[in-house]
Protein backbone atom coordinates (compact mmCIF):
# COMPACT_ATOMS: atom_id res chain seq x y z
CA UNK A 1 0.00 0.00 0.00
CA UNK A 2 1.08 3.62 -0.82
CA UNK A 3 0.00 7.16 0.62
CA UNK A 4 0.08 10.39 -0.40
CA UNK A 5 -0.57 13.50 1.96
CA UNK A 6 -2.72 16.13 0.57
CA UNK A 7 -2.24 19.03 2.72
CA UNK A 8 -5.30 20.89 0.73
CA UNK A 9 -7.98 18.72 2.30
CA UNK A 10 -6.17 17.56 5.39
CA UNK A 11 -6.26 13.96 4.49
CA UNK A 12 -4.37 10.91 2.75
CA UNK A 13 -5.12 9.38 -0.16
CA UNK A 14 -3.63 5.50 -0.69
CA UNK A 15 -3.32 2.83 -3.33
CA UNK A 16 -2.45 -0.53 -3.86
CA UNK A 17 0.25 -1.21 -6.53
CA UNK A 18 1.13 -4.33 -8.09
CA UNK A 19 4.47 -4.72 -9.67
CA UNK A 20 4.97 -5.66 -13.02
CA UNK A 21 5.29 -4.95 -16.89
CA UNK A 22 4.32 -2.63 -18.91
CA UNK A 23 1.90 0.43 -18.93
CA UNK A 24 0.73 0.91 -15.85
CA UNK A 25 -3.04 0.07 -15.46
CA UNK A 26 -5.17 3.03 -13.51
CA UNK A 27 -8.21 0.94 -11.82
CA UNK A 28 -10.49 3.72 -10.64
CA UNK A 29 -13.27 1.77 -8.86
CA UNK A 30 -17.60 2.12 -8.66
CA UNK A 31 -19.34 4.20 -6.07
CA UNK A 32 -17.24 5.42 -3.04
CA UNK A 33 -15.92 1.38 -3.35
CA UNK A 34 -12.66 0.33 -2.19
CA UNK A 35 -9.91 -0.71 -5.44
CA UNK A 36 -8.48 -3.85 -3.85
CA UNK A 37 -11.82 -6.02 -3.66
CA UNK A 38 -13.06 -4.30 -6.97
CA UNK A 39 -9.64 -5.16 -8.60
CA UNK A 40 -7.37 -7.95 -7.28
CA UNK A 41 -9.42 -10.58 -8.14
CA UNK A 42 -9.33 -9.42 -11.87
CA UNK A 43 -5.83 -8.64 -12.08
CA UNK A 44 -4.38 -12.02 -11.11
CA UNK A 45 -6.37 -13.75 -13.98
CA UNK A 46 -3.65 -14.92 -16.65
CA UNK A 47 -4.64 -12.34 -18.94
CA UNK A 48 -3.67 -9.81 -16.55
CA UNK A 49 -1.56 -11.07 -14.21
CA UNK A 50 2.11 -9.72 -14.68
CA UNK A 51 0.75 -6.21 -15.58
CA UNK A 52 1.62 -3.01 -12.90
CA UNK A 53 -1.52 -1.85 -11.96
CA UNK A 54 -2.28 0.72 -9.45
CA UNK A 55 -5.63 0.31 -7.26
CA UNK A 56 -6.74 3.74 -6.28
CA UNK A 57 -8.97 4.70 -2.89
CA UNK A 58 -11.01 8.19 -3.32
CA UNK A 59 -11.02 10.22 -0.34
CA UNK A 60 -13.84 9.09 2.05
CA UNK A 61 -13.88 5.31 0.52
CA UNK A 62 -11.56 2.33 1.38
CA UNK A 63 -8.14 2.69 2.66
CA UNK A 64 -7.86 6.58 2.19
CA UNK A 65 -8.51 8.89 4.30
CA UNK A 66 -11.66 11.19 4.85
CA UNK A 67 -11.95 14.82 5.12
CA UNK A 68 -14.52 18.01 5.40
CA UNK A 69 -12.62 20.19 3.48
CA UNK A 70 -13.25 17.68 0.04
CA UNK A 71 -16.46 18.33 -1.87
CA UNK A 72 -16.05 15.04 -4.21
CA UNK A 73 -16.74 17.37 -6.75
CA UNK A 74 -15.72 15.35 -9.96
CA UNK A 75 -12.92 18.31 -10.24
CA UNK A 76 -11.75 17.42 -7.14
CA UNK A 77 -11.25 13.86 -7.62
CA UNK A 78 -9.25 14.24 -10.68
CA UNK A 79 -6.68 16.45 -8.98
CA UNK A 80 -6.69 13.83 -6.45
CA UNK A 81 -5.71 11.35 -8.85
CA UNK A 82 -3.24 12.89 -10.56
CA UNK A 83 -1.23 13.49 -7.49
CA UNK A 84 -0.81 9.69 -7.55
CA UNK A 85 0.36 9.30 -11.17
CA UNK A 86 2.90 11.65 -10.74
CA UNK A 87 3.93 10.95 -7.21
CA UNK A 88 3.86 7.12 -8.39
CA UNK A 89 5.93 8.59 -11.74
CA UNK A 90 3.71 6.31 -13.80
CA UNK A 91 3.77 8.47 -17.23
CA UNK A 92 0.64 8.04 -19.51
CA UNK A 93 -1.60 5.02 -18.09
CA UNK A 94 -4.10 2.69 -19.36
CA UNK A 95 -7.37 4.25 -17.32
CA UNK A 96 -9.65 0.97 -16.55
CA UNK A 97 -12.58 2.98 -14.49
CA UNK A 98 -16.05 1.05 -13.33
CA UNK A 99 -19.07 2.91 -12.93
CA UNK A 100 -18.02 5.93 -11.08
CA UNK A 101 -14.80 5.13 -11.86
CA UNK A 102 -15.32 5.34 -15.54
CA UNK A 103 -17.09 8.86 -15.10
CA UNK A 104 -13.67 10.01 -13.19
CA UNK A 105 -11.46 8.20 -15.74
CA UNK A 106 -13.27 10.28 -18.60
CA UNK A 107 -12.94 13.55 -16.89
CA UNK A 108 -8.82 12.94 -16.08
CA UNK A 109 -8.49 12.73 -19.83
CA UNK A 110 -10.69 15.66 -20.47
CA UNK A 111 -8.21 17.34 -17.79
CA UNK A 112 -4.92 15.93 -18.67
CA UNK A 113 -5.12 14.03 -21.91
CA UNK A 114 -0.87 13.49 -21.52
CA UNK A 115 -1.33 11.35 -18.95
CA UNK A 116 -4.08 8.76 -20.14
CA UNK A 117 -3.10 6.47 -23.40
CA UNK A 118 -6.14 4.63 -23.71
CA UNK A 119 -9.63 4.91 -21.53
CA UNK A 120 -11.17 1.87 -20.69
CA UNK A 121 -14.72 2.82 -19.38
CA UNK A 122 -16.94 -0.09 -18.09
CA UNK A 123 -20.68 1.35 -17.49
CA UNK A 124 -19.13 4.86 -16.69
CA UNK A 125 -21.96 7.82 -16.40
CA UNK A 126 -21.66 9.93 -19.20
CA UNK A 127 -25.01 11.76 -19.02
CA UNK A 128 -26.60 12.90 -15.77
CA UNK A 129 -29.54 11.15 -14.19
CA UNK A 130 -27.19 8.30 -12.35
CA UNK A 131 -28.17 4.55 -11.93
CA UNK A 132 -31.65 3.60 -9.71
CA UNK A 133 -29.26 2.60 -6.48
CA UNK A 134 -27.23 6.38 -6.85
CA UNK A 135 -30.41 8.17 -7.73
CA UNK A 136 -31.98 6.79 -4.52
CA UNK A 137 -29.01 8.16 -2.25
CA UNK A 138 -28.76 11.24 -4.19
CA UNK A 139 -32.58 11.35 -3.37
CA UNK A 140 -32.33 12.47 0.11
CA UNK A 141 -30.80 15.23 1.81
CA UNK A 142 -27.40 14.84 2.88
CA UNK A 143 -27.62 15.49 6.66
CA UNK A 144 -30.90 13.09 6.50
CA UNK A 145 -29.35 10.13 4.74
CA UNK A 146 -26.34 10.53 7.01
CA UNK A 147 -27.97 10.21 10.15
CA UNK A 148 -30.31 7.89 9.02
CA UNK A 149 -30.79 6.56 5.59
CA UNK A 150 -27.45 5.12 5.42
CA UNK A 151 -28.15 2.91 7.93
CA UNK A 152 -31.35 1.67 6.56
CA UNK A 153 -29.24 0.85 3.51
CA UNK A 154 -26.79 -1.00 5.38
CA UNK A 155 -29.61 -3.14 7.06
CA UNK A 156 -31.17 -3.70 3.37
CA UNK A 157 -28.05 -4.66 2.25
CA UNK A 158 -27.28 -6.81 5.22
CA UNK A 159 -30.16 -8.79 4.61
CA UNK A 160 -29.64 -9.15 0.81
CA UNK A 161 -26.00 -10.51 1.84
CA UNK A 162 -27.37 -13.13 4.44
CA UNK A 163 -29.51 -14.12 1.51
CA UNK A 164 -26.98 -14.79 -0.44
CA UNK A 165 -26.64 -12.24 -2.93
CA UNK A 166 -23.39 -12.15 -4.52
CA UNK A 167 -23.20 -8.95 -5.21
CA UNK A 168 -24.69 -7.52 -2.56
CA UNK A 169 -21.59 -8.76 -0.71
CA UNK A 170 -19.40 -7.43 -2.53
CA UNK A 171 -20.86 -3.96 -1.85
CA UNK A 172 -20.93 -4.48 2.02
CA UNK A 173 -17.01 -5.40 2.00
CA UNK A 174 -16.29 -2.65 -0.50
CA UNK A 175 -17.71 0.21 1.32
CA UNK A 176 -16.49 -0.62 4.51
CA UNK A 177 -14.95 1.93 5.32
CA UNK A 178 -16.77 4.90 3.32
CA UNK A 179 -17.33 8.41 4.23
CA UNK A 180 -21.69 8.42 4.35
CA UNK A 181 -21.00 11.81 3.27
CA UNK A 182 -18.62 11.51 0.83
CA UNK A 183 -21.11 8.66 -0.51
CA UNK A 184 -23.92 10.94 -0.49
CA UNK A 185 -21.91 13.61 -2.40
CA UNK A 186 -20.09 11.24 -5.31
CA UNK A 187 -23.83 10.52 -5.97
CA UNK A 188 -25.20 13.96 -5.84
CA UNK A 189 -22.06 14.39 -8.65
CA UNK A 190 -22.88 11.84 -11.01
CA UNK A 191 -26.86 12.60 -10.82
CA UNK A 192 -26.15 16.04 -11.59
CA UNK A 193 -23.04 15.83 -14.75
CA UNK A 194 -22.61 18.38 -16.75
CA UNK A 195 -24.93 18.22 -20.29
CA UNK A 196 -22.30 18.04 -22.78
CA UNK A 197 -20.18 15.41 -20.47
CA UNK A 198 -21.01 12.45 -23.43
CA UNK A 199 -20.09 14.69 -26.27
CA UNK A 200 -16.45 15.48 -24.57
CA UNK A 201 -16.03 11.90 -24.24
CA UNK A 202 -17.45 11.27 -27.81
CA UNK A 203 -14.57 13.68 -29.21
CA UNK A 204 -11.94 12.68 -27.40
CA UNK A 205 -8.52 12.14 -29.78
CA UNK A 206 -7.17 9.28 -28.22
CA UNK A 207 -8.80 5.36 -27.71
CA UNK A 208 -11.47 4.62 -25.90
CA UNK A 209 -13.22 1.66 -25.25
CA UNK A 210 -16.68 0.77 -23.13
CA UNK A 211 -17.73 -2.08 -21.62
CA UNK A 212 -21.29 -3.33 -20.61
CA UNK A 213 -22.18 -6.83 -18.70
CA UNK A 214 -24.12 -8.64 -20.74
CA UNK A 215 -27.93 -7.94 -18.50
CA UNK A 216 -27.07 -4.06 -19.09
CA UNK A 217 -26.29 -4.05 -22.68
CA UNK A 218 -28.61 -1.83 -24.68
CA UNK A 219 -28.82 -4.24 -26.82
CA UNK A 220 -30.18 -7.10 -23.90
CA UNK A 221 -32.45 -4.17 -22.40
CA UNK A 222 -33.57 -2.57 -25.13
CA UNK A 223 -33.61 0.56 -23.38
CA UNK A 224 -30.29 3.48 -23.15
CA UNK A 225 -29.57 4.72 -19.82
CA UNK A 226 -26.83 7.12 -18.18
CA UNK A 227 -24.27 4.67 -17.39
CA UNK A 228 -25.70 2.12 -20.46
CA UNK A 229 -25.14 4.41 -23.77
CA UNK A 230 -26.50 3.94 -27.49
CA UNK A 231 -22.95 1.58 -28.52
CA UNK A 232 -24.02 2.37 -32.34
CA UNK A 233 -23.03 6.19 -30.89
CA UNK A 234 -20.33 5.03 -29.69
CA UNK A 235 -18.94 2.83 -32.71
CA UNK A 236 -19.90 6.03 -34.74
CA UNK A 237 -17.56 7.76 -33.06
CA UNK A 238 -14.84 5.47 -32.84
CA UNK A 239 -15.31 3.96 -29.35
CA UNK A 240 -14.78 0.40 -29.44
CA UNK A 241 -18.05 -1.86 -27.69
CA UNK A 242 -17.21 -5.00 -25.61
CA UNK A 243 -19.87 -7.12 -23.83
CA UNK A 244 -18.93 -9.08 -20.59
CA UNK A 245 -21.06 -12.54 -21.00
CA UNK A 246 -23.56 -13.26 -18.06
CA UNK A 247 -22.96 -10.44 -15.89
CA UNK A 248 -24.89 -6.64 -15.03
CA UNK A 249 -23.63 -3.71 -13.49
CA UNK A 250 -20.88 -5.25 -11.36
CA UNK A 251 -18.93 -6.56 -13.83
CA UNK A 252 -15.33 -7.22 -12.47
CA UNK A 253 -16.89 -7.99 -9.22
CA UNK A 254 -19.28 -10.58 -10.61
CA UNK A 255 -17.29 -12.68 -13.03
CA UNK A 256 -13.27 -11.48 -12.77
CA UNK A 257 -12.54 -14.37 -15.40
CA UNK A 258 -15.32 -13.32 -17.61
CA UNK A 259 -14.14 -9.76 -17.57
CA UNK A 260 -10.41 -10.45 -17.92
CA UNK A 261 -10.77 -12.13 -21.16
CA UNK A 262 -12.88 -9.85 -22.44
CA UNK A 263 -10.77 -7.41 -21.23
CA UNK A 264 -7.40 -8.38 -21.15
CA UNK A 265 -7.16 -8.31 -25.03
CA UNK A 266 -7.45 -4.66 -25.01
CA UNK A 267 -5.19 -3.90 -22.30
CA UNK A 268 -2.39 -6.43 -24.05
CA UNK A 269 -1.95 -3.74 -26.54
CA UNK A 270 -0.61 -1.11 -24.93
Amino acid sequence: MHNLALPKWDTVIRWSELPGEGRPILCLPGLSSAALPTFLPMMMQPELRGRRALMVDYIGSGLSGHSALFGSSLAEHVEAVVAVLEAAGTGPVCVLGHSMGGTVGIALAFARPDLVARLIVCEGNVTPGGGAATRAIAGFDREDFVNGGYAEMLARRHAAVMAGDVFANFLEAARGGVDPGALHDNSVMLVALEEGFEARFLALRLERHFVYGERSFPGTTGKVTPDAPDPALLRAHGVGVHVVPGVGHGLMAEDAAGFAQVVGPVLRQA
